[in-house]
C-alpha cells in the first residue's frame, strides 16, 4: 500500500467514523452469519502458539474473573453495526467467553477510537487498556496504519507492551480491510510471526469470495470500509471458531508422520492364575521355569519392556511368542551397560489392529529373574 492511498484510506476511516457517530447504522441486525470451512481456513494466517490462550482458559476457571480488552479504530469501537451490544464482532466475541464460563464474571474493556492507528495506539494503550488488567487482548489496526517502518515499529511496541503488562496477556490479532482488499496485515504479520501470536485475517477469509464473484462487498459492509452486522458477525465468528478449536483442544497441526503413536497406551496387568508369575508394583516376575506367562491383546504396534541387568549371574533368559509363531529370545544381560534399566523389544509393527496372543516363557537356570515391567500397545 503506497503513501497516498495509505492517506486517502485514513482520512476517509476519520470520515467515516464521524459519520458512525452522528447517525446509527441501518443495516438490520443478524444473529447469524453463515459461515463457510474454507474461510476459517484460510483466516488462519500463521504459526503460532496456543498455550497463552489455553493459560487464560485455565485463570478463568481457577479465578472466576476473566477480563476480555480490545484496542483498534472505528471497527473495533462498532463502527456500522446496528446495535453495538448485540452486533459489533468485539461484544459478540464477549459473549462467547460468557457461554463457555458461565460461572465466572467476565469484564469487557472497549478501547478502539475511530480513524486511529496503532502509533496512537502504543502511546494509550496503557491508561485506556494495561490500567484494567486485561487477560486476553484482541489487536485491530489493520485498515487504519499508515507507512510500513512507522507501522511496524508501533505494532511491534504495541505488542511488547501488551505483553510485558502485569497481567500477561494472551493476545490475538485480526487482520481486515477496505472494499479494495486493502489491509495493513502483511506488516503486522511480520511482528506477529516474531511474537508467535495468532493472527485471523477476514481479508483473507473473505476476499477471494469477492474476487471470485461469490460475494459482493455490499453483503458485509455498507461503506468502504466497516463491516455491517453480518461483516461483524463473520468476524466474531471467525475468531470465537479460533477459540473454541483451543477450547476443545483441536489445534494441533497436520501430523508430520503417520501420526500411528497417537492412541498409544499400556496394556493393563490384572491378575492371572499362574502360580509360576508374582504380579507386583514392577510388573510380571520370575524366577523358575514352569507355566508360560500369557496375555491376549489387540492392537497394531506391541512393545514389551523387560528389565536388563549388568549382573550376568541374575540375568535370565526368556523367549517370547507372538501367536504361536516364532519363539524370540529375551537376553535380560546388559554387557557393558552402566545399570540395570527398562529395555523396550518391539515384537509388532502392523497395518493392522488385530487380537494377538503374547507368551513369555523361562527358559534358565532357576534363581535368575526375568521382570516383565509393561506391555505398550498401539491399538
Amino acid at each position: 500500500m503506497n503513501f497516498n492511498k495509505a492517506r486517502t484510506l485514513y482520512f476517509h476511516n476519520l470520515l467515516m467514523i464521524f459519520c458512525f457517530y452522528l447517525s446509527s447504522a441501518t443495516v438490520t441486525a443478524q444473529n447469524t452469519a453463515i459461515m463457510r470451512d474454507e474461510w476459517y481456513q484460510r483466516s488462519i494466517k500463521n504459526t503460532y502458539t496456543t498455550a497463552p490462550i489455553q493459560e487464560i482458559f485455565k485463570r478463568a476457571e481457577v479465578n472466576k474473573k476473566l477480563t476480555v480488552g480490545v484496542i483498534g479504530g472505528s471497527i473495533t469501537a462498532g463502527a456500522n453495526a446496528s446495535d453495538f451490544q448485540q452486533t459489533a464482532y468485539a461484544p459478540l466475541v464477549v459473549q462467547w467467553f460468557r457461554k463457555k464460563f458461565p460461572q465466572t464474571e467476565i469484564h469487557f474493556v472497549n478501547a478502539g477510537i475511530g480513524a486511529t492507528n496503532s502509533l496512537f495506539g502504543v502511546h494509550r494503550v496503557d491508561g485506556d487498556l494495561l490500567s484494567y488488567k486485561p487477560d486476553i487482548v484482541i489487536i485491530e489496526f489493520s485498515v487504519n496504519d499508515q507507512g510500513e517502518s512507522r507501522t511496524k515499529a508501533s505494532y511491534e511496541g504495541l505488542i511488547r507492551k501488551i505483553l510485558k503488562s502485569e497481567n500477561k496477556p494472551a493476545i490475538l490479532a485480526l487482520g481486515l480491510m477496505d472494499m479494495q482488499g486493502n489491509s495493513w496485515q502483511k506488516y503486522h504479520l511480520e511482528v506477529c510471526n516474531h511474537y508467535h501470536i495468532p493472527y485471523i485475517s477476514y481479508r483473507d477469509a473473505l476476499y477471494p469470495e469477492i474476487q471470485n464473484g461469490n460475494m459482493v462487498w455490499s453483503e458485509i459492509s455498507s461503506d468502504e470500509v466497516h463491516p455491517n452486522d453480518r461483516g461483524h458477525q463473520i468476524i466474531s465468528n471467525l475468531v470465537t471458531h479460533f477459540l473454541e478449536e483451543i477450547f476443545n483442544e483441536k489445534t494441533l497441526p497436520v501430523p508430520l508422520t503417520q501420526n500411528r503413536y497417537e492412541q498409544a497406551c499400556t496394556y493393563p496387568f490384572t491378575h492371572i492364575d499362574n502360580p509360576d508369575w508374582e504380579l507386583t508394583s514392577r510388573g510380571w516376575s520370575t524366577t523358575h521355569k514352569g507355566k508360560p506367562l500369557e496375555f491376549t491383546v489387540k492392537a497394531s504396534i506391541i512393545t514389551i519392556m523387560f528389565e536388563k541387568t549388568i549382573n550376568s549371574q541374575k540375568a535370565a533368559n526368556v523367549y517370547v511368542t507372538l501367536d504361536n509363531g516364532k519363539r524370540q529370545k529375551l537376553s535380560t544381560f546388559f554387557k557393558d551397560g552402566w545399570g540395570n534399566y527398562m529395555y523396550p523389544e518391539i515384537i509388532l509393527d502392523s497395518d493392522k489392529s488385530e487380537s494377538h496372543i503374547i507368551s513369555f516363557e523361562y527358559d534358565d537356570k532357576s534363581g535368575k529373574e526375568f521382570i516383565l515391567h509393561n506391555i505398550q500397545i498401539v491399538p
